[in-house]
C-alpha cells in the first residue's frame, strides 16, 4: 500500500476532517434503506442476518483503522450483499420450484488454507461432468434487473470490476491467489455475498468452540444450498464441484444439507500453510486498513488462526474416527502427490469415491498443466517470523495432524 501514493493522499482527506468516518459513513439502517429504495424490494428472506450485520457494521464504523478507500469498499460490498438477498428472495417467490431442486452428491474440496485446495479445484473443474459456481455467480447470484443498476452493466461486469480493482490495488495478491470473474469461485464467496456469515471474519478471537458457535453456520449452509438450487434451476447440471477451506469446521452441516456429499481433504505441512495463509490475509486486509493487524496477532508465538485450524483439524479427525463422516465419502490428497503426479492422485481419489475418470478429463489436465506458467505473477514469499511465530511452535501445535496423516515435513 505504501507505494500507491494516491491512496495515501486520499486517506489524508479523512485525517484532515477528524477521521474517514466523517466522509464515508457505515450506518446500518441507512444501508438497509438504500438497498430497499434502489431495488424496489423489501423482503430479505428472513431476519437471521440482522444481529451480526448490525453489530459488525457498528464496530467497523467506530474503527479508526479503516481508511477511506476501505470504507468505500466495505460500503459497496455491503450494499451489494443486501441487494443480493432482496433479488434472491424475490426470484424464489416468482419461481418457488427453485427450492425443489435436488443437490445430489456434490464433490467438495476442503483442507487447511494453502494446502492445495485451489490447485485441486482448478484441475477438477476441467472434468466436463462437473459444474462449479463462477465468480460472477458468487458475487451476484441473481442478475440485477436493468432498472436497479446504471451504466449498462451486468453481474459479469460487476464481478470483473471487483476483481480488477483489487488486482490493480494489490498486484502482489496475484502471486498468492487469482480472482477472476469468469473462473470458478469458492463457497465462502457465496456465503459472504448474502450476509450469511459474519462480515470480516478475519477478526477472530476466543477458543475454537466459541468461534464455531458464534458463526450460525447452519443458517449459512441453508443459504448456500438455496443459492445452488437457484443456479441449478437456471442451468441444470450433473454434479456440483465446490471448494472452501472453511468447510473443514462444519462436516456435520455439510452432511446434514448434502447427505451424499463426496469430500476430498487436502494436506500439506502446516509450516508452509499457516504463514502463507497469514501472508494472504495481511495483504488482503491492507486494501481496507491503515495498518494490517495480522502481523501483531502472533505475540508470544500464538495466533487466533492457529487455534481455529488446530480445532478444525482435531474435530474432523474425531468425526472420521467416529464414522460421522463415512470413510467411503471422503478421501485424502497430499499436496506433494498432487504436484508430482496429479493424474494419479486424482484418479485414485475418483476410484475411492466412485466417480468415473474419463480420458477426456485426463487430456484436459495434461493440456492445462502443459500451458500453465509457474509463478506467472511472481513468487509468494512469507516467513512465520513476520507474524510472531516460529516453525517450532507451529510444529508443536500441529504434530497431532502431521502424525495422523503421515504428512511429509519440509526440512
Amino acid at each position: 500500500m505504501e507505494r500507491l501514493g494516491w491512496i495515501r493522499k486520499l486517506n489524508y482527506l479523512g485525517h484532515s476532517v477528524g477521521g474517514a468516518d466523517k466522509l464515508i459513513g457505515l450506518d446500518p439502517d441507512e444501508l438497509v434503506d438504500i438497498a430497499k429504495s434502489t431495488t424496489g424490494l423489501s423482503d430479505f428472506g428472513d431476519d437471521n442476518w440482522k444481529s451480526s450485520f448490525y453489530e459488525s457494521i457498528r464496530n467497523l464504523d467506530r474503527s479508526e483503522n479503516l481508511h477511506i478507500l476501505g470504507r468505500l469498499q466495505v460500503r459497496a460490498n455491503l450494499l451489494r450483499c443486501l441487494r443480493n438477498r432482496l433479488f434472491i428472495t424475490d426470484k424464489i417467490k416468482l419461481h418457488p420450484a427453485i427450492l425443489d431442486e435436488s443437490i445430489d452428491s456434490p464433490l467438495i474440496i476442503t483442507g487447511l488454507p494453502r494446502s492445495g485446495t485451489t490447485h485441486l479445484f482448478e484441475l477438477l473443474s476441467l472434468d466436463p461432468s462437473f459444474r462449479s459456481p463462477y465468480c460472477f455467480e458468487a458475487v451476484c447470484p441473481v442478475e440485477p434487473p436493468a432498472g436497479t443498476i446504471t451504466g449498462g452493466i451486468d453481474r459479469k461486469k460487476i464481478a470483473q470490476g471487483c476483481c480488477d480493482f483489487k488486482n490493480d490495488l494489490l498486484p502482489e495478491l496475484k502471486t498468492m491467489h487469482i480472482h477472476q470473474h469468469d473462473l470458478p469461485e469458492e463457497c465462502q464467496f457465496i456465503m459472504n455475498s448474502v450476509l450469511s456469515t459474519q462480515p470480516f471474519l478475519y477478526n477472530c478471537t476466543g477458543d475454537y468452540q466459541a468461534w464455531v458457535e458464534g458463526q450460525n453456520r447452519d443458517y449459512s449452509y441453508r443459504w448456500h444450498k438455496k443459492i445452488l438450487q437457484l443456479l441449478q434451476y437456471e442451468h441444470p447440471t450433473k454434479r456440483w464441484l465446490l471448494k472452501s477451506p472453511s468447510h473443514i469446521h462444519y462436516m456435520e452441516l455439510i452432511l446434514k444439507h448434502y447427505p451424499n456429499a463426496l469430500i476430498i481433504q487436502t494436506h500439506r505441512d502446516p509450516v508452509k500453510t499457516i504463514p502463507s495463509f497469514l501472508s494472504l490475509i495481511k495483504t488482503d486486509t491492507s486494501a481496507l486498513l491503515l495498518e494490517s493487524e495480522t502481523s501483531s496477532m502472533g505475540k508470544n508465538n500464538s495466533h487466533p488462526f492457529i487455534t481455529i485450524y488446530e480445532g478444525g483439524l482435531r474435530k474432523i479427525i474425531k468425526q472420521r474416527q467416529e464414522a460421522m463422516v463415512p470413510e467411503k465419502q471422503i478421501f485424502d490428497i497430499h499436496m506433494e502427490g498432487l504436484v508430482s503426479d496429479p493424474v494419479a492422485a486424482i484418479r485414485t481419489a475418483y476410484t475411492h469415491l466412485g466417480i468415473e475418470f474419463s480420458e477426456e478429463f485426463e487430456k484436459n489436465i495434461l493440456n492445462y498443466l502443459a500451458k500453465k506458467t509457474r509463478n506467472k505473477y511472481g513468487k509468494h514469499n512469507y516467513r512465520p517470523e513476520d507474524f510472531g511465530l516460529t516453525n517450532k511452535k507451529i510444529r508443536e501445535h500441529f504434530c497431532f495432524y502431521t502424525d495422523h496423516y503421515n504428512i511429509a515435513l519440509n526440512k
